[in-house]
């Protein structure tokens, strides 16, 4: 079978293209799925920071801090294989910026909470301090009270002593 020169370059060039074609969407899958990564990581990295900040004011985020070790397991799992095959890390990559927008979203929960409650135990310390301040000027008060009139009444009864001076 004879092909004619024409319809040989027309199959050249449609192979050409089509392989193009497939590259550049290679390659744009690969652009998207480095993107979606690179925001996973700054959504990871403002979760770290958040937990920081939760955790100087007492909070708890050790769960959390888990969650966000495991995903950057997956996103470094998911950046290895973006050098090696393009077919799964599209969905890998969108699967870790969806974890990692859940975790954002706990954290920043979480914060409201740890914060609402810092406030609150702050609160309570002013009140009780303010407490403490007026029972001490109070019990200071009555103590002072109760000692000057034991004073007086114990001066009061106390008869002087007449001493005769025999030089006279």
């Amino acid at each position: 079978m004879k092909m004619k020169p024409l319809s040989m370059i027309i199959l050249i060039s449609i192979f050409i293209l089509s392989c193009s074609f497939v590259g550049s969407y290679a390659q744009e899958s690969l652009k998207d799925s480095q993107l979606k990564i690179t925001s996973a990581k700054e959504k990871i990295r403002f979760s770290y920071k958040l937990i920081l900040d939760i955790e100087d004011v007492g909070g708890d985020a050790s769960v959390i801090i888990s969650r966000l070790n495991l995903l950057l397991e997956d996103v470094d799992r998911v950046e290895r294989a973006s050098k090696t095959e393009v077919d799964n890390v599209s969905d890998l990559a969108r699967n870790i910026l969806l974890d990692a927008s859940k975790i954002e979203e706990d954290v920043i929960k979480l914060g409201e909470v740890a914060f609402a409650r810092a406030e609150i135990i702050e609160r309570n310390r002013n009140l009780v301090s303010r407490i403490e301040v007026v029972l001490i000027i109070l019990f200071g008060y009555l103590g002072w009270r109760w000692f000057k009139q034991y004073y007086c009444d114990r001066i009061m009864s106390m008869r002087p002593e007449v001493i005769y001076d025999e030089s006279r």
